[in-house]
């Protein structure tokens, strides 16, 4: 098994919120990131410019607490994931797709330690559902990630 890069886990972490029709509350991300709500919101924006920076050929790495920000945005969502419009997306099928996502949940649950992300997939709500339509309400975040990288 090759292990994806980075960047690569980000990009499908990206996907998977995209897939996953929910709103994260602001506040409750930043005291779990122990931030500013507005420095949890510039977090979002550098990482999306910076994934589309990358996969532009620009040299803008992407790091572990890049990756573990956007666990805790899934985690924190509560949604459903969309596991058959993130396959189709990813040219995967969707038990691949929950495979390298439990992996990931795995990775992150075990490189975490105390307040880790959960492993298992009641917890995140692992199921195929059709995607809604989220609308932005005062100290939600709304995770829109439309195009390519």
């Amino acid at each position: 098994m090759h292990s994806l890069s980075n960047q690569a886990q980000a990009e499908f972490l990206f996907s998977v919120i995209k897939y996953t029709p929910a709103k994260v509350n602001t506040r409750e991300l930043a005291a779990a990131l122990n931030l500013t709500v507005g420095a949890t919101n510039m977090r979002m924006v550098r990482l999306r410019r910076k994934l589309a920076q990358s996969a532009a050929g620009a040299n803008s790495a992407v790091k572990p607490d890049d990756l573990e920000f956007l666990m805790k945005v899934l985690e924190l969502s509560g949604g459903k994931t969309d596991l058959k419009g993130l396959a189709e997306e990813w040219g995967l099928r969707v038990s691949a797709a929950s495979m390298r996502l439990t992996r990931l949940r795995k990775k992150f649950a075990q490189n975490v330690g105390v307040g880790a992300v959960a492993a298992d997939s009641e917890s995140w709500g692992e199921e195929v559902v059709p995607r809604e339509e989220v609308k932005q309400e005062e100290g939600v975040i709304e995770v829109k990630c439309e195009g390519s990288w």
